[in-house]
């Protein structure tokens, strides 16, 4: 048998043309499938939550006075605030050989600026103003003795602050103030004395809260 000629390149059936691969590579590549972005990956951190007030109170005025002292501050942007001021507390006082109760009470305000950090965790410098006012009624020697006094603190302080993100508060100050107060006394037997004095103090204060 006489092999039949063949004519022409025989057709190679497992290999598509070059086109054909090029076309099927466009269309796989650019299908909607494999064209959409991969997803971004999820934040490493979440912004630290954002607080508009911090109320805290003195832990040292209780222990050495004691003196319930509270501060309010009060969010005005980012790197300001102001804060206001309250306390009070009844201290013992020894007046020659007798004891004396006073009533004390203050009030102030604050206002600070964040140059490092913001209001939720920085250091911040201040100035404050503080009225105090102290009253006494008492008996010395026998004798019914009332006093009253008044004076005013003002001053300047480094401070820094930190509010965690469940609301956690450590408010710390450091600062120096001048202050004039006057008082005044009189006794029962008719006995009448007053004074006045002034000077500079330091302004310290260890603060723990809460803020909101």
């Amino acid at each position: 048998m006489v092999a039949q000629k063949r004519y022409g390149r025989e057709p190679r059936l497992g290999y598509p043309s070059s086109t054909f691969s090029l076309a099927l590579a466009a269309f796989l590549f650019s299908s909607p499938a494999l064209a959409q972005e991969a997803p971004a990956p999820p934040a490493a951190q979440e912004e630290a939550a954002s607080h508009d007030v911090s109320l805290t109170f003195s832990p040292l005025h209780l222990i050495v006075f004691p003196l319930l002292e509270v501060t309010a501050e009060f969010r005005l942007a980012d790197a300001f605030g102001v804060a206001g001021i309250a306390g009070y507390g009844v201290v013992s006082q020894d007046v020659g050989v007798e004891e004396v109760t006073f009533d004390v009470w203050e009030l102030g305000g604050q206002f600070r600026w964040y140059p490092i950090g913001s209001f939720e965790h920085g250091m911040q410098l201040g100035a404050q103003i503080l009225y105090i006012g102290v009253n006494a009624k008492d008996e010395v020697a026998g004798v019914e003795v009332r006093g009253t006094a008044s004076g005013l603190l003002t001053g300047a302080f480094l401070g820094y602050k930190i509010a965690t993100r469940v609301g956690f508060t450590f408010d710390a100050e450091l600062g120096y103030g001048v202050y004039a107060v006057r008082a005044e006394a009189e006794s029962a037997a008719g006995d009448e004395a007053s004074g006045s004095e002034s000077g500079g103090v330091g302004i310290l204060r260890l603060n723990i809260g809460w803020s909101f």
